[in-house]
């Protein structure tokens, strides 16, 4: 009976967070690295290739009502090069509540000799929907929105990024949900979001045939600039092909990662897998989260007399 009280009052609390909050959190991944887009459109046609992205994340599992999360992507280069763009596409599901999204990147860069500087622009189009079924522990009966049965709601915005990349590491800027567009059926309004995102890469300077990765991502609600999400990873590559990491999100989650990479005539394949250890009470009632990435890159030809460079490639 106890257990099943903490099982309730837990649920409670994560819809709870999720309904007064929604839109104020970016979608959450430990293995970020699958897909920067997601965070900066400025990403977008980086390297010189095709790039398609599947991410899936079950997140507390063993909670009823837990976060699942499912992320598609594609970014390329168009106009023999010169525009880099994306398409994103995504589900989050929280209790009865989801939340579904795309966004359109268009970026540009300005090369400067072996580094380059890229920006960009991203529509977003959202789509917010509440089941019927919802039912709530505190009481309800005079709640405007729940009261309302299956109710969905839309919204549009606007998100900026910009991307400075060197041969051996990266910085990233980007702002989300310029517009802080509302979502008027649903009570809701999109934050306004800052993320930074960088990298950097040493190849095989302690250990022979192994390279390290490390990677910062930290997210920013412009209304509350103090409440930072910050995920650290590190990972080690060998032979271009194994790799295994951890990656730490103070006051959430400790997370080992594995995975492989290969490459053959169609292209890079990449499968990757994270067991996120909660490191809040939420650890004792759920089982852990699991995520899952699965990537594919296929090269670009350059046109003309372009310089060639070292690029972070698995980043």
């Amino acid at each position: 009976m106890h257990n099943t009280i903490k099982h309730i009052s837990l649920l409670a609390l994560i819809i709870t967070s999720a309904w007064s909050a929604a839109s104020q959190q970016q979608i959450q991944l430990s293995q970020f690295f699958a897909d920067y887009t997601l965070f900066n459109p400025a990403f977008a046609g980086r390297n010189y290739q095709t790039d398609v992205s599947v991410i899936h994340r079950q997140q507390w599992v063993g909670l009823d009502g837990a976060p699942v999360t499912t992320l598609a992507g594609v970014n390329t280069r168009i106009l023999q090069g010169k525009m880099g763009v994306g398409l994103n596409a995504f589900s989050d599901r929280i209790g009865a509540f989801n939340h579904t999204g795309v966004r359109l990147s268009f970026a540009g860069s300005k090369r400067m000799g072996l580094n380059q500087f890229r920006f960009a622009i991203a529509p977003s189009f959202y789509s917010y929907s509440l089941s019927g079924n919802f039912s709530a522990l505190d009481g309800s009966d005079n709640d405007p929105v729940l009261n309302q049965g299956n109710i969905a709601s839309t919204a549009v915005d606007v998100n900026v990024g910009f991307l400075y990349e060197t041969p051996d590491y990266f910085v990233g800027l980007s702002a989300l949900n310029l517009l802080g567009a509302r979502v008027g059926d649903l009570a809701l309004q999109q934050v306004r979001t800052l993320n930074v995102v960088a990298g950097y890469q040493f190849n095989e300077i302690f250990i022979p045939d192994v390279g390290f990765y490390p990677t910062l991502l930290a997210k920013a609600d412009l209304s509350n600039i103090s409440g930072i999400t910050i995920d650290v990873n590190l990972i080690a590559l060998y032979k271009k092909s194994f790799f295994a990491g951890l990656g730490f999100r103070p006051g959430d989650a400790l997370y080992p990662m594995l995975g492989y990479q290969w490459f053959n005539s169609l292209g890079k394949f990449r499968l990757g897998y994270a067991y996120d250890y909660t490191t809040t009470n939420i650890n004792n009632v759920s089982n852990g989260t699991h995520e899952v990435i699965l990537n594919y890159s296929y090269f670009i030809s350059r046109s003309g007399t372009l310089k060639q460079y070292k690029n972070v490639r698995f980043l």
